[in-house]
């Protein structure tokens, strides 16, 4: 059952309340864009927008299913040596903050004695290594982790670099939760699969990429799963 209630200032809610505050737009706009369905542009890129079409927001929507973050943007940054960086910025849903940082308050979760930023890492990106905040990221010498900014506007992820767009071994996910949570984690609408190359561009796996319960048919019109 889904449920709404009223923010507590406790550390993980007042931290988050601070996240990106945006509406979800209803374009993903120009550039190399993927929606779910196709992929607009060249790979690797430099950057890369991940979000949802209009027409899919609206058919959750409709069955009462609203993911907390409609899109987000990764550009990939150049480092020296064997680890490789992007930054990225993410777009919420209207009202999206508030239903995160709620999920992030809840006293059943595996939240206890967590830092706001270790919540937001992870419920928005599957590896590389802890939530950090983004003052301790050290271009100079990148360590691995999910760097995320004082006020969670922005994250600069760091991560071992793929050896192909594709490699699979060295891949990290994010992840577009929903409003509904189990204990300790939220359910995901969506993950992309995305890898990071030594010469600061982005790979996309597609076919480790999707919208868990529904799918485009044979004319990329989305459908429940």
């Amino acid at each position: 059952m889904r449920k709404t209630k009223n923010l507590t200032p406790t550390l993980a809610a007042t931290g988050a309340l601070v996240l990106l505050a945006l509406t979800g737009c209803s374009s993903l706009g120009q550039g190399d864009v993927y929606d779910f369905t196709r992929f607009e542009g060249e790979l690797p890129s430099e950057k890369i927008t991940i979000g949802f079409s209009e027409e899919l927001l609206e058919l959750a929507k409709a069955d009462g299913v609203n993911p907390l973050i409609t899109s987000v943007t990764v550009t990939g940054r150049e480092l020296e040596g064997s680890m490789c960086a992007a930054d990225v910025e993410f777009t919420y849903a209207d009202g999206g903050l508030d239903r995160l940082a709620d999920a992030s308050d809840d006293k059943n979760s595996n939240n206890e004695g967590k830092s706001p930023q270790e919540i937001v890492a992870g419920r928005t990106v599957q590896g590389p290594g802890d939530g950090l905040t983004e003052d301790k990221f050290d271009e100079s010498k990148p360590e691995e982790g999910t760097y995320i900014s004082e006020d969670f506007t922005t994250a600069v992820l760091v991560a071992p670099c793929a050896e192909s767009p594709t490699d699979e071994d060295r891949n990290l996910k994010l992840k577009f939760p929903d409003e509904e949570t189990y204990p300790g984690y939220p359910v995901h609408f969506a993950e992309a699969s995305i890898t990071f190359l030594n010469d600061g561009t982005i790979g996309l796996i597609q076919d480790e990429s999707e919208v868990k319960e529904y799918q485009p048919d044979s004319n990329d019109q989305w459908i429940s799963d």
